[in-house]
């Protein structure tokens, strides 16, 4: 059972990403290339400051946050879920829906 909910951020077919609370991208599934790729950043690095700003609302707020984004001809709900582990410092979710 934990071996499935581990993998699946690696084969949801929704963008699935995970971002520290600097802004910095930590990971992201295949399906978030195209996100990536409208913010012109790759895993390591940090995301624009419009967007990191929006992360730091949601750690202030800890509590989850939407965006909208396009991306090419997709438009993505984008919701940001603050996370916290004991052993990691707190990390920032962001899962999509299509329409």
């Amino acid at each position: 059972m934990n071996t499935k909910i581990m993998q699946f951020p690696t084969t949801n077919s929704n963008p699935v990403l995970s971002v520290a609370k600097d802004g910095t991208v930590i990971y992201s599934n295949e399906a978030g290339e195209p996100l990536l790729e409208e913010w012109d950043v790759r895993v390591g690095e940090k995301l624009p400051s419009y967007i990191g700003d929006f992360v730091q609302k949601v750690i202030s707020l800890n509590s989850p946050e939407k965006m909208e984004v396009k991306a090419g001809k997709k438009v993505y709900l984008i919701v940001f879920h603050p996370l916290s582990n004991a052993h990691f410092e707190p990390w920032h979710s962001c899962t999509t829906m299509l329409y």
